[in-house]
């Protein structure tokens, strides 16, 4: 997992790696955002704002997101972490 500064907007922040994650996660699975926001159990554009990285997501999306199976979320003394669920 990669330590995720909260500090600079953009490439390293949390809300730029829970992009990519999400972004990844759906191609590997070939899915839409609606599919994406079903199983996530929210709507499409919400899950469009956090893959455009640009909207840091809140503790409760990022449960939504780990209990749908999309990521893995670690919080530590060195940052913030986001991976995808191995399978």
């Amino acid at each position: 997992m990669q330590n995720l500064a909260h500090t600079n907007p953009g490439r390293g922040t949390i809300a730029h790696e829970v992009a990519m994650v999400m972004l990844r996660y759906r191609a590997a699975h070939s899915m839409s955002l609606t599919a994406l926001a079903r199983q996530v159990g929210t709507h499409q554009p919400a899950i469009a704002r956090l893959e455009a990285g640009r909207h840091t997501p809140s503790v409760a999306q990022l449960e939504q997101l780990a209990a749908a199976g999309v990521l893995t979320v670690k919080i530590g003394r060195t940052g913030a972490h986001a991976a995808i669920v191995e399978e």
